[in-house]
């Protein structure tokens, strides 16, 4: 359930946050809605060759360090990290025509992220229909997708504070 609601947060508060990033938010949703469907299917076709607990853990993990990365990766972040033009870190193309793309790097970071979270909670439904026993696998399911939804609903609070203070939202997750 932890595990479900860890990537509810990221599943339900990345699309709302992208407003938070440096670049342009039409552009930003419609490539996430593009990547949730490579992600379904990349888990339909591989989900009888992975380990579905190594799976789970690794695009979390992936998932979560890029989105912390697109903290970092930040031009113009208000209470935030900000770092120089000439320490960024620009991976993918960068375009500033009219504020289309204004941190490439960041976007791929974004993009990657929600990819690996949608993979990794198919999976994650997917094995936890597998783990149980008949006789509680109706239960099972129904908590963990719970521990989803209300992390849809915590993630809008999540967001909002992330506009004020993003450094101190990521400290207070991680518990420093």
């Amino acid at each position: 359930m932890v595990v479900g609601f860890g990537a509810g947060l990221v599943y339900y508060g990345m699309p709302l946050g992208a407003g938070n990033l440096d670049f342009n938010l039409h552009l930003s949703v419609t490539f996430n809605a593009l990547a949730e469907f490579p992600s379904a299917l990349l888990s339909f076709f591989l989900i009888s060759r992975l380990n579905r607990r190594c799976a789970v853990i690794t695009l979390s993990m992936v998932s979560g360090v890029l989105s912390i990365l697109c903290v970092f990766l930040s031009r113009e972040r208000k209470g935030g990290l900000s770092l120089p033009r000439e320490r960024m870190w620009d991976v993918l193309v960068s375009v500033e025509r009219k504020g289309d793309i204004k941190n490439g790097s960041q976007m791929g970071a974004e993009i990657v992220a929600f990819f690996s979270c949608c993979t990794a909670s198919n999976i994650l439904l997917l094995y936890c229909l597998e783990l149980f026993p008949t006789s509680v696998r109706n239960s099972a399911l129904s908590l963990l997708r719970q521990a989803i939804v209300f992390a849809g609903a915590f993630s809008p609070l999540l967001v909002v504070l992330g506009r004020r203070e993003c450094i101190l939202v990521i400290r207070r997750c991680l518990g420093w």
